[in-house]
């Protein structure tokens, strides 16, 4: 025979699958919207950047010069596969301006300064069409084409005068090497190593977040669906410990927000791929930094982080139910749900832009103490070798979530649980109510 726990706890699960209040706007709305922003985000993106690394294009070019060089630039931009339309003046080619990048403007002199070895300049036009970031990103090609051209010509000058290009541009120049725990990269970029750090520290504490939400809804969801359905009351009847009936509201929303919540991580992690994938990066170096970022942060920095992380969900949770028990009707649940949600968020990233490692251990472990924000310190405790504040930062988690459950647990078991409010409206009287009864 099946326990009391198990039963209400897949009676919980059934009324969050068969509810369409909360499967579809708590859970199948915010993954396909998403799923579908993130997916339009990565592919407008992807292509804006492949767009305007792909030479070719239309530039109405007015040369004033006639010279040599005007020539030659001119020249250079066909062999780059783009279509030059000439005009013999700016009020033509404005008048045209249509479909082109640009209007490039070769001004008198422009050869004459370059062969005396002095500074030419181009005029550019550039007509804003949009503020999208494909437009942007295409209109400013035309700002690459010249600086390639200027550094062609840097070299040539430089190599006619027996110069190296390379000693003139940058006589002085460093290499990095990354120090992480004992470990030494070196040769690399410090951007290749900190980029997928800090989505590191950013993605993990995020997507904890997002789950923390989705348990603060469907929790308080739930025991306001109850309550405004009178259906509470024949639950408190049962020969149920009002722990075990808070027990299988938490497992339950837990359960059902982890496959949300999972469905978030996939979707981001997908997205994040796509954008990094766009830029230069080293992979091997990325793989490096985060293998000697494990060695440096000890084993029991993963560990730690997944039991905090665990313990911020159930405090969220028990925070959500506690604040439920305030409201009588679905409306005002999902309304008081934000104000866990918000001020969660706000912590996380409080804490990504506050740095504790130049802080003393005391300071650090006091710091550790509060709840939501700590969660982001795990990683940078495991950097300063503060074991004693990690562990600060996951049992005091689940002390405070254990501390909330339990004060849900005893006030649902009374029969304040019929009458709290948290805002009390109070009676009037209409004015229409007053003319009938006279």
């Amino acid at each position: 025979m099946r326990s009391a726990f198990l039963t209400m706890f897949i009676k919980e699960i059934k009324s969050i699958i068969r509810d369409p209040k909360i499967l579809i706007t708590m859970i199948i709305v915010p993954i396909v919207l998403t799923g579908l922003m993130y997916g339009i985000m990565g592919a407008m993106t992807t292509q804006a950047v492949k767009q305007a690394m792909k030479p070719g294009g239309e530039i109405l070019l007015v040369d004033l010069d006639h010279g040599y060089w005007a020539e030659n630039f001119t020249n250079y931009l066909a062999s780059h596969k783009y279509t030059v339309i000439k005009y013999n003046d700016i009020d033509s080619a404005i008048k045209n301006y249509d479909t082109a990048l640009c209007i490039l403007v070769i001004p008198k002199g422009f050869s004459e300064n370059l062969t005396r070895g002095y500074r030419a300049y181009l005029k550019i036009y550039y007509k804003i069409r949009g503020i999208s970031f494909t437009s942007m990103m295409t209109g400013y090609k035309i700002y690459g084409v010249i600086g390639q051209y200027s550094d062609m010509i840097s070299k040539h000058i430089l190599e006619k005068a027996g110069l190296s290009p390379e000693y003139v541009s940058s006589p002085v120049n460093s290499t990095s090497n990354i120090v992480i725990g004992n470990t030494i990269i070196k040769n690399i970029d410090p951007s290749q190593v900190t980029g997928p750090l800090l989505i590191l520290g950013l993605f993990i504490p995020l997507i904890i977040g997002l789950l923390a939400g989705f348990v603060a809804q469907l929790s308080a969801t739930s025991i306001a669906v109850e309550k405004e359905e009178k259906m509470l009351e024949t639950l408190l009847t049962l020969p149920l410990s009002r722990f075990s009936l808070i027990a299988a509201k938490v497992a339950a929303a837990f359960i059902v927000s982890l496959i949300g919540g999972g469905a978030y991580f996939v979707i981001m992690a997908w997205y994040f791929s796509q954008i990094s994938s766009l830029g230069p990066a080293n992979n091997n170096a990325s793989s490096i930094a985060l293998s000697a970022l494990m060695k440096a942060v000890g084993i029991q920095t993963p560990i730690l982080l997944i039991v905090a992380g665990f313990g911020t969900l159930f405090l969220a949770l028990g925070i959500a139910i506690l604040l439920a028990m305030f409201v009588d009707d679905v409306r005002s649940a999902q309304i008081i749900s934000g104000y866990i949600i918000a001020p969660l968020m706000l912590s996380i990233f409080i804490g990504l832009f506050l740095d504790i490692t130049s802080m003393s251990p005391i300071q650090q472990t006091a710091i550790a103490v509060i709840p939501f924000v700590n969660l982001v310190f795990i990683l940078n405790l495991g950097l300063t070798g503060n074991v004693t504040a990690q562990l600060v930062v996951a049992f005091s988690s689940w002390a405070y979530a254990i501390i909330v459950l339990y004060v849900a647990s005893r006030i649902i078991g009374t029969e304040k649980i019929f009458t709290m409010k948290l805002f009390k409206r109070k009676r009037r009287t209409s004015y229409s109510f007053h003319l009938l009864t006279r």
